[in-house]
């Protein structure tokens, strides 16, 4: 990867996390899989785990 793209796809990378730790934490939501205050990255590891 050239170097002064880096600093984007890193953005991007952190962007795309985020994203995926949200929705998991809705999927986990909707269905009453955890309480509402779960966290997202929790809700994430419980989604993967199924």
């Amino acid at each position: 990867m050239p170097p002064d793209s880096v600093a984007v796809f890193e953005r991007a990378k952190a962007a795309i996390e985020t994203a995926r730790r949200r929705e998991a934490h809705e999927r986990c939501r909707r269905f009453d899989a955890v309480p509402r205050w779960f966290p997202p990255l929790a809700a994430l590891t419980h989604v993967q785990a199924r």
